[in-house]
């Protein structure tokens, strides 16, 4: 229980998660010898947080998928419930930025929603179920459905006092406006959360900064994009989250493509390409891929747009 204790304090203070690889490589080293834990709860507490040090920092783990099933444990009363609720959000966030496999992330948004039927549900289960459910809709571009589960996260947060996903769940709000092109509203939402940068976590930040670039760069305000995803990029880089940092490298190509700086976009897509390739990262080779295509499609001398998806499918 020490070991998922500093598991959750490396998380909680968010300066570095490179700290996690050694509590994985020993934690790995111990299972090989004792097998298994004393009981189906300290086994549910201690998998989790395994699971989560993986997806932050090893997603090419091969043992990933037998964390995911072994921190799974039936709900026996509020404790439980909530690890459970825990685990399938970090699940769910697995397989559609790991392996985009909508399919699986839908049954665990359902399964989640299961747990709403327990007479021993609490407001911290009911706020996870919204912030999963904001989550997936945002990543699948179903818009009305994301905000609402936004508005009724929020709306939950303020009457329990939980405001721990309070950034998330904005920042999946403000990404949803962008990719429907309602740059005013969306404007209007960074505006109103400037003051509170300060008190923002890595995690937050990084979002932040990383919806401010998409902006800039969406309504042509090149050095404030660039100025944006250099501030994500260092701050990536310093938490140490290879999922963030691939995409940071991936948006800051676009924005130096934009300001026909084309060589040295070119070379934050080859850094981009060997995270991705490293960590197997399928979601950021969409958005590689794509911008890729980008490229072909306004630059000569390069190879024509279907070419590289036969090419960069597979990476």
């Amino acid at each position: 229980m020490s070991w998922a204790g500093i598991v959750d304090a490396i998380e909680g203070q968010a300066e570095d998660l490179r700290h996690l690889d050694n509590l994985i490589l020993n934690f790995d080293a111990l299972i090989d010898i004792y097998q298994t834990l004393p009981n189906q709860e300290i086994q549910a507490q201690v998998a989790s947080r395994m699971l989560k040090a993986i997806i932050y920092r090893q997603p090419q783990h091969p043992d990933l998928e037998k964390w995911s099933e072994r921190a799974l444990l039936p709900p026996s009363d509020s404790l439980t419930i909530n690890i459970t609720a825990h685990i399938l959000l970090l699940q769910m966030i697995h397989y559609l930025l790991h392996t985009s496999d909508i399919k699986k992330a839908e049954k665990t948004l359902i399964e989640a929603r299961q747990l709403l039927d327990f007479p021993f549900e609490t407001p911290f289960l009911r706020l996870v179920a919204k912030v999963m459910a904001a989550y997936f809709y945002m990543i699948t571009g179903k818009h009305i459905r994301c905000r609402q589960a936004v508005t009724e996260g929020l709306e939950l947060a303020r009457e329990s006092g939980i405001k721990l996903y309070n950034g998330a769940l904005s920042m999946y709000f403000i990404s949803d406006l962008l990719n429907v092109n309602k740059i005013k509203t969306a404007q209007k939402y960074i505006q109103e959360m400037n003051s509170s940068v300060g008190f923002f976590n890595s995690f937050d930040k990084i979002c932040y900064y990383f919806q401010k670039a998409r902006m800039a760069l969406i309504t042509g305000e090149l050095r404030k994009a660039a100025i944006n995803v250099e501030t994500t990029l260092d701050l990536t880089k310093k938490l140490g989250m290879p999922v963030s940092t691939s995409d940071c490298y991936i948006l800051h190509a676009l924005v130096l493509y934009a300001s026909k700086r084309h060589v040295e976009a070119e070379s934050q897509l080859v850094k981009a390409r060997r995270m991705i390739r490293h960590y197997h990262l399928t979601f950021s080779k969409l958005h590689l891929l794509l911008t890729q295509v980008h490229f072909a499609g306004g630059a000569p001398g390069h190879a024509c747009p279907a070419l590289l998806l036969d090419r960069y499918l597979g990476l």
